[in-house]
C-alpha cells in the first residue's frame, strides 16, 4: 500500500490556514525578557515553582502577547508568553499545536507536490499520475477553505 504524503493527510483534515499563518511569525527583537536569563531550563520545567518564575519573567516582556499568540499555534512545551504548556493545550481545545518544524516540512512537501511534474511525484511515491492529480485537488480544496 502506498504511503500518502503528510500534506495530503493534513489537507484532508484541515484547511491550510496554519501554513499561511506560519509565514507571519512575530518579529523577534532580541530584547525579549527570556533572553536576558542565563539558564532557560526552568521555562521548560514541570515544577510549579519554575513555571511561576518563568511566567513572572514573561510579565516583564514587551513581546509577551506576540510570543503567546505564536506559542498557541506552534509550541507544545514550556512557558511561552506567560502561559504554560497545559494552559495552551486547554486554550486550544485540548489539542496539540502543530510545531514550527512540522509546518516547515508540510510547506516543503506541498510545494514539491504542487510544483513538480506529476510523473516525478508519481515515481517518488510509487503511484500513478491520477493519484497525484487527486492529491493536488485535495490540497487546492484545503487552500480554498483557508
Amino acid at each position: 500500500m502506498t504511503k500518502r504524503p503528510e500534506i495530503v493527510k493534513f489537507a484532508s483534515k484541515n484547511d491550510l490556514s496554519l501554513l499561511n499563518e506560519f509565514v507571519n511569525l512575530p518579529n523577534w527583537t532580541g530584547k525579549e525578557a527570556c533572553l536576558l536569563v542565563e539558564d532557560l531550563d526552568f521555562f521548560f520545567s514541570e515544577f510549579p515553582l519554575d513555571i511561576a518564575l518563568a511566567k513572572d519573567i514573561c510579565l516583564e516582556c514587551p513581546m509577551m502577547v506576540a510570543c503567546r499568540d505564536y506559542a498557541l499555534k506552534h509550541e507544545n512545551n514550556g512557558v511561552w508568553g506567560g502561559l504554560s504548556a497545559d494552559e495552551r493545550f486547554k486554550l486550544r481545545g485540548n489539542k496539540e499545536a502543530i510545531e514550527t518544524h512540522e509546518i516547515a516540512a508540510l510547506i516543503q512537501e506541498k510545494d514539491y507536490i504542487m510544483l513538480k511534474p506529476a510523473e516525478t511525484i508519481a515515481e517518488a511515491y510509487d503511484v500513478d499520475t491520477r493519484t497525484v492529480a487527486r492529491w493536488r485537488g485535495m490540497i487546492r480544496d484545503a487552500q480554498k477553505a483557508s
